[in-house]
């Protein structure tokens, strides 16, 4: 899915507003003016709308998923859902990647469960405004996550002890990317964060 792009300097990376419309000099000032319809003008009038859904789009996900925000996920399990408050990153519909950090609970429609146990995080991440495997993941804890350059996510989750009270005593760290909108983890410690996600709760928004 990520292929590096080049940009090139030419008409086509300009802004619409800042374009040439006609490069010829005409002495009739109506023949100067592009057609209306043409090609050009409907390159420029699609790129605007394409900006303007990308920023309108998500208004409820990036209330839902601001940094801060409280709320209330659906997960996999019928009987449990998700309590959780964003504590890094936040939705961005307009993002090649973007990511938020849940840190909650389970329980049910009335509250969280209140055990040591019920405890969790959660992490959900979208590309380009489309929720990466059709749900987030939840493991003990996410200790860290970060952005590697525009299409990579570094991530690095926590796992418990053999009991509730010893806390976190493990920890892996692994480098995710997008292909065909799955996350992939393609560095680190791979195994050791599957061992640690693979099986949880999963997390719908």
């Amino acid at each position: 899915m990520f292929i590096g792009i080049r940009k090139r300097f030419s008409e086509a990376g300009l802004p619409c507003d800042h374009r040439t419309t006609n490069r010829v000099h005409r002495t009739d000032p109506a023949a100067s003016r592009p057609a209306a319809g043409s090609h050009r003008d409907g390159n420029c009038g699609k790129k605007e709308n394409e900006k303007e859904k990308c920023a309108d789009g998500g208004s409820d996900l990036q209330k839902r998923f601001a940094n801060g925000a409280k709320g209330v996920l659906n997960t996999n399990e019928d009987d449990f859902k998700f309590h959780y408050t964003v504590i890094d990153g936040a939705y961005d519909p307009c993002a090649e990647i973007s990511y938020a950090v849940l840190s909650g609970a389970l329980g049910d429609e009335n509250g969280p469960a209140g055990t040591g146990a019920s405890i969790a995080d959660g992490i959900l991440i979208w590309s380009e405004g489309e929720l990466v495997g059709g749900h987030g993941i939840t493991a003990a804890s996410v200790e860290e996550a970060s952005m590697v350059g525009d299409d990579e996510i570094e991530l690095t989750v926590g796992n418990r002890g053999r009991t509730t009270a010893e806390g976190i005593t493990e920890t892996a760290r692994v480098r995710l990317e997008v292909e065909d909108y799955q996350l992939v983890p393609v560095g680190g410690d791979i195994e050791q964060y599957k061992s640690f996600t693979d099986g949880n709760v999963q997390l719908y928004p």
